[in-house]
């Protein structure tokens, strides 16, 4: 189980978040999906599709890296990184032209071929900096 649940969450990353494939995230995404990113809460397929078609809208050029993945039982974690450059609006900040390099890491919960839970927790801090929205803070002295 836990080769086929590495299998598939290397799929959902190739074919969902870096080429926009949304049939598969219907084929693949449980109805009942809770996905937990912070501060956003998904729900089902169609929460899913709304997250990733706004960060394609915000990056069309995105593209996810796997640096790393393994998987037990009935969960598969990926530790990855974002690329892209920010030509559109995101998070309601408009485009800043800004290329941007982010990692975080996902895990993800299977059952029945679908990934039924996920949790991932990213650099977004890293990530409002490097697009220049919040600015980069000073080490203390």
């Amino acid at each position: 189980m836990s080769e086929q649940n590495k299998k598939l969450m290397r799929r959902m990353i190739e074919e969902v978040w870096n080429h926009e494939n949304y049939a598969l995230v219907d084929e693949r995404v449980a109805n009942d999906f809770i996905g937990h990113s912070p501060p956003l809460e998904l729900h089902g397929p169609e929460g899913f599709k709304r997250f990733f078609a706004m960060l394609h809208k915000g990056f069309p050029d995105i593209h996810f890296s796997i640096l790393d993945m393994f998987a037990e039982g009935d969960k598969a974690v990926s530790l990855w990184r974002f690329e892209g450059t920010h030509t559109g609006e995101f998070q309601s900040n408009p485009a800043t032209g800004k290329h941007a390099n982010v990692t975080g890491i996902t895990i993800g919960r299977f059952a029945n071929n679908k990934v039924i839970e996920g949790w991932t927790n990213w650099d977004a801090l890293g990530l409002m900096q490097q697009l220049e929205i919040m600015p980069v803070l000073e080490a203390a002295k």
